[in-house]
C-alpha cells in the first residue's frame, strides 16, 4: 500500500463493510453526494496527492529554497531563478513519487536513480 493510499484510508475511513454504502435514510450515515462512495473519495485523494506539481507549487518551492539560502528572489537574475525552479521541481517530484510508490525517483539529465526507503 502506498503512502497516498494509507493517507486516503485515514482521511476517508471505511465506516461500513467494504463495497457497501448504507441506505440514504440511515440516520448514522455521513452526508454523501449522490452516487459518491468512500472508495471514490479515496481514489480522488490519491490522484490529487500524487499529481504532477503545478507551476505555482514549483514557483513557491523555488522561492522558499532561495530564501532558505539567504537570497532575495526579486533581485535574482532569471538564470538563477530558473536553477531554483529546477531544484524545486526535483524535490516536489521526489516527494510525490515517495507518496505514490514508496520510492524516491529522481530523473537527472543523464540518468535515472531510484532508492527505496524503509
Amino acid at each position: 500500500m502506498s503512502i497516498a493510499s494509507e493517507e486516503a484510508e485515514k482521511v476517508f475511513p471505511s465506516r461500513y463493510r467494504p463495497g457497501y454504502e448504507p441506505r440514504k435514510d440511515y440516520r448514522g450515515k455521513l452526508a454523501y453526494l449522490d452516487g459518491v462512495t468512500t472508495d471514490d473519495l479515496r481514489q480522488a485523494y490519491e490522484v490529487g496527492r500524487t499529481a504532477e506539481a503545478t507551476e505555482q507549487e514549483v514557483e513557491a518551492g523555488a522561492m522558499a529554497l532561495a530564501m532558505s539560502f539567504g537570497g532575495e528572489w526579486s533581485v535574482m537574475p532569471g538564470c538563477v531563478q530558473a536553477k531554483y525552479r529546477d531544484d524545486a521541481r526535483i524535490v516536489l517530484e521526489a516527494a510525490r513519487n515517495m507518496a505514490a510508490t514508496g520510492m524516491i525517483v529522481v530523473e537527472e539529465r543523464s540518468r535515472k536513480s531510484e532508492r527505496k526507503l524503509k
